[in-house]
């Protein structure tokens, strides 16, 4: 009789610029070892859950292992930028349409938009563990509080590591990152970038 031994593999989080990562990743380290955006991967054991870095997001088509890529549609994107202070907004855009690009070749991954995230985050957080094939996420109540304030990024040497949230409703919470794409198309620079953007890429239109 001959038995196989599955491979043991990293998952990975994939995402655009300010998409609501640090709440997943904050969710997600309650069950799987979560490193965020460290500098280099290699080190990082096998069976860890990876966010990289967005100079590292052209791996995505190369690695192996179950991934997740998490995004904004395109006007919420834009505004998100708007609301950071980017001023670059068409060199922006541009990455992330090479963002989605790239996305596009990767296998054994699920995309997940934003807002749907913000909207139900028990919903999302179970499906992104039966992807990659982990335990649920019991407390998700780092929803009810910003999140941003508790999570360092950027370790390269270890994995996040978060206390139990606190009880109770902060005065920000996961609904608070909702941008509606329709609200942003009403700002006149978002929506000649996005029309452009539609006629440019229609293979992408979906997500715009």
């Amino acid at each position: 009789m001959t038995t196989t031994t599955k491979k043991l593999l990293n998952r990975w989080l994939f995402t655009t610029n300010s998409c609501g990562s640090t709440l997943m990743c904050a969710l997600l380290c309650r069950t799987i070892s979560m490193w965020v955006e460290p500098d280099e991967t290699d080190h990082i054991p096998l069976g860890s859950c990876i966010e990289p870095t967005e100079r590292h997001l052209h791996r995505a088509p190369h690695v192996q292992g179950k991934k997740v890529f998490l995004y904004r549609q395109l006007p919420s994107q834009i505004g998100a930028y708007m609301q950071l202070g980017q001023t670059n907004l068409r060199k922006r855009t541009e990455d992330w349409i090479t963002i989605l690009k790239t996305m596009k070749r990767a296998n054994d991954i699920i995309w997940i938009e934003s807002n749907d995230f913000f909207r139900d985050v028990r919903g999302t957080i179970d499906t992104v563990t039966d992807h990659f094939e982990i335990p649920p996420v019991k407390d998700i109540n780092w929803a009810n509080h910003n999140v941003k304030l508790f999570v360092e990024q950027g370790l390269t040497y270890a994995p996040i590591q978060l206390p139990k949230a606190p009880e109770g409703v902060g005065t920000y919470t996961a609904e608070d990152g909702i941008i509606d794409p329709d609200a942003a198309m009403s700002i006149p620079r978002i929506a000649a970038l996005v029309d452009e953007m539609r006629e440019k890429y229609p293979s992408l239109r979906e997500y715009m």
